[in-house]
């Protein structure tokens, strides 16, 4: 006698234990089974080949449950290797893709800018933690390359805003009115390393966090690998 999944489920499953899951697990899989053997008819006894079949269907559905959990497992240990290897990392200086600048006193960080052609006409829009515009500044025109951007820490009014991490996004276009594209990046020295949702973070001396997979170059203290190799 061959029993409906369906049915045997919903005649033995509290109903929100029903609702709450769509699909069936081990555990779930071996009771159907069992329960298969428990009430087969006597004179009418399951097929040897469906059996089989189920049998097998278990075994894989155990293998798969294996590897999704091994996976899961191999997943934390290189997220861990990956901190790991990173912690080396602390007292560096790193450059990295990335947009915010950070303001302690008198001190704010540069960040820097890359046009990828020439540019008429190139500004940079500053936000607060919120998401709030606080200042614009209007730096003209730029040849396609590198650029550094320092920010005077001033807000529209020209009053100075407080510390904290500031977000700089920028817009450029061509003499014909064409976009042009901007690319940004942070420099500073690594203090901590931290892991978030598998993803892991480096934390500069001041304050700011650049993702590790976004670091471009790096270096003992405060200078990159490309500086060392331009002044070599």
């Amino acid at each position: 006698m061959y029993i409906d999944v369906t049915s045997y489920l919903n005649s033995t499953m509290p109903e929100a234990d029903t609702e709450a899951s769509s699909s069936l697990d081990q555990d779930d899989f071996l009771q159907i089974l069992v329960a298969q053997l428990e009430q087969q008819d006597p004179t009418e006894p399951t097929d040897n080949a469906q059996m089989v079949d189920q049998m097998t269907s278990y075994a894989q559905l155990e293998q798969l449950t294996n590897i999704s959990t091994a996976m899961d497992t191999l997943i934390a240990g290189m997220a861990s290797l990956g901190a790991t290897q990173a912690a080396g990392y602390i007292g560096m200086g790193v450059e990295a893709g990335g947009y915010t600048v950070a303001k302690k006193g008198e001190s704010i960080s540069p960040m820097t800018y890359t046009l990828g052609s020439d540019a008429e006409s190139v500004s940079a829009y500053i936000y607060d933690e919120n998401g709030d515009i606080v200042d614009t500044v209007i730096l003209g025109s730029g040849q396609a390359g590198s650029h550094e951007f320092q920010w005077d820490g001033l807000d529209y009014n020209g009053k100075e805003v407080p510390d904290g991490t500031y977000s700089v996004g920028f817009s450029a276009e061509a003499e014909n009115g064409d976009a042009v594209s901007v690319s940004t990046s942070v420099t500073g020295t690594v203090k901590a390393v931290f892991t978030q949702d598998g993803t892991i973070y480096l934390k500069l001396d001041d304050g700011r966090t650049v993702n590790l997979d976004n670091v471009t170059s790096i270096a003992k203290g405060n200078q990159t690998d490309e500086d060392d190799q331009a002044d070599a």
